[in-house]
């Protein structure tokens, strides 16, 4: 543990943001100062090709003054929650694919991780391991892979191995499962009296299979504790004291309304420390990212135990993946052409099985 120093065991338990296309100086402090392990981009950072890999090609070269590889994180689920550039087909959604078989599902996940590992892309935040109910989850609605755990379990079990295949981390979402909802996590925190076994059972399949990631939601479970099971120690217990999980555990962002406007961000993100989380996610706007870092600095010694256990589980999946900050040759025009091809071939296909 000498070989780290406190600021790096730290950083590698934030997840963190920005706003805009560019990369300014405040970034440029939260890879070089504050050594943050990664950074997740979203649709407001860039529209086409060209400004995706610019940026995530100046992250990894700002990083290179640091001894640990940076996480470069999107959540392109495929359907409506899609963060490839202007330049790439949509995928069908979870619910549409999974009415096929299991070579389209591979082909899906295939292109898929592909075309993020090639683009520079070292986590994916998927796949949606909820269950779909038609008269309950509107929130989570076609994003899911079937209708059942069993299904599911099928499903998304092809879509991790593809992920894995190609080099790129899978983060299973969302713990405990958000079946029974009907609020859109963004906005409001849902509550539901106990973890129901059935969605449970795809965290748990995959568990045992050495997923390496799972996402924590915003939900509170009440037979479980009074916080939401992302900012509860109880839960994070239950995953990897009960269920014998050796990966890693994420919040899903810290900033969104159901637990910012509940617990403000910086009081959300120390409640997310003390309960044992490995990776913080929080996109907030510089200040308060900047001053949430102080505020971990602070409780270190309360919580170093925790802290220095997840970074060296987030180093060796790092180091296992293969994660590197080294330049890389982006995808050519007639590449994109060719990945455009597949995705019409496969949707052809999702669309004549939904018929």
């Amino acid at each position: 543990m000498d070989k780290y120093t406190k600021q790096e065991l730290i950083g590698q338990k934030l997840l963190v943001g920005f706003e805009g296309k560019e990369i300014d100086n405040y970034v440029v402090d939260l890879i070089q100062k504050y050594k943050v392990g990664g950074f997740i981009l979203y649709r407001r950072n860039y529209d086409t090709y060209s400004e995706f890999i610019t940026i995530i090609k100046k992250l990894k070269e700002l990083n290179r003054v640091n001894r640990i590889p940076l996480l470069i994180c999107v959540d392109q689920e495929n359907g409506i929650v899609n963060r490839l550039p202007d330049e790439f087909h949509r995928i069908k959604n979870a619910l549409a694919s999974s009415k096929c078989n299991n070579d389209v599902l591979k082909e899906v996940g295939d292109i898929t991780a592909e075309i993020l590992y090639k683009s520079g892309v070292n986590v994916n935040l998927a796949p949606t391991v909820d269950i779909y109910d038609d008269k309950i989850s509107k929130s989570i609605g076609n994003r899911c892979f079937g209708r059942t755990s069993d299904d599911v379990i099928k499903n998304t079990r092809i879509i991790i191995e593809e992920h894995k295949k190609n080099n790129v981390i899978p983060f299973i979402k969302h713990f405990p499962g958000l079946r029974k909802i009907k609020v859109d996590t963004h906005i409001l925190l849902p509550r539901i009296k106990h973890i129901d076994e059935e969605d449970l059972k795809p965290f748990i399949t995959h568990i045992n299979e050495n997923v390496p990631g799972i996402l924590v939601g915003h939900i509170l479970v009440k037979d479980l504790d009074k916080l939401p099971v992302s900012l509860s120690r109880k839960t994070n217990s239950l995953i990897k004291d009960t269920y014998n999980y050796k990966g890693i555990t994420m919040t899903d962002d810290i900033k969104m309304r159901s637990v910012r406007y509940r617990y403000g961000r910086i009081k959300a993100a120390k409640l997310a420390l003390k309960s044992g989380n490995d990776i913080i996610m929080f996109n907030y706007p510089h200040n308060k990212e900047i001053r949430v870092i102080n505020e971990f600095n602070k409780l270190y010694d309360l919580y170093s135990s925790d802290i220095n256990e997840s970074a060296m589980r987030i180093i060796k999946l790092k180091e296992s993946f293969k994660i590197n900050d080294n330049d890389f040759k982006e995808l050519s025009l007639d590449e994109i052409n060719k990945y455009n091809e597949r995705i019409d071939k496969v949707n052809s296909i999702i669309i004549k099985e939904n018929k």
